[in-house]
């Protein structure tokens, strides 16, 4: 009796919890959250106070920025992210979406892993080993088809949609495990 009194006085002191499984830790527990009370008629904020929230932060800017570039290259004619993306990708024009009438600094394939890997983080898909060696397996065979076979802008944008999608929760997973050794 007295334990489950302890356990009931620790809960009412403990921090509220979020439900959403953007908010929950790596362990799976739910990430201690902060109610905002600033304003009495604003509507609830949570805030998440673990420490890797700040790493997916970045994460997430960082990413988004990517993408962003990617977008304003041929917009502003931006010569020096043309000259950063040639030593990640092939840049053939034949092989590139356009923007107002100048190719895409990245082929479409790439297009597609860094939008998806963006979009991925951004709501929050869950790690998912099955679907990610799905998806590897898929680009390549992908891959093999355009040498061999066909070569289709819509299966290369599919496949680097696939494996940006599954990628990102990895990477977003590493991130936080590195920062929480740091």
């Amino acid at each position: 009796a007295a334990r489950a009194r302890q356990g009931e006085g620790s809960r009412e002191a403990a921090p509220e919890r979020s439900a959403s499984p953007i908010g929950r830790s790596l362990n799976g527990r739910p990430a201690e959250t902060l109610r905002r009370t600033d304003h009495p008629g604003a509507p609830a904020l949570w805030l998440s106070r673990h420490p890797s929230s700040a790493r997916r932060g970045i994460l997430l800017a960082g990413a988004t920025l990517w993408c962003v570039s990617i977008l304003a290259a041929p917009a502003l004619d931006l010569s020096p992210v043309y000259r950063f993306f040639a030593a990640i990708c092939h840049q053939d024009p034949a092989r590139s979406w356009y923007l107002f009438g100048e190719p895409l600094p990245v082929c479409i394939r790439c297009a597609s892993i860094y939008f998806a890997f963006t979009a991925s983080l951004w709501l929050g898909i869950r790690a998912n080993v099955r679907w990610l060696r799905l998806s590897l397996v898929l680009m390549l065979l992908e891959f093999a088809m355009a040498r061999f076979l066909i070569d289709s802008a819509a299966l290369r944008s599919l496949s680097g949609i696939f494996v940006g999608l599954a990628a990102a929760p990895f990477v977003k997973q590493g991130v936080e495990e590195i920062g929480d050794r740091l």
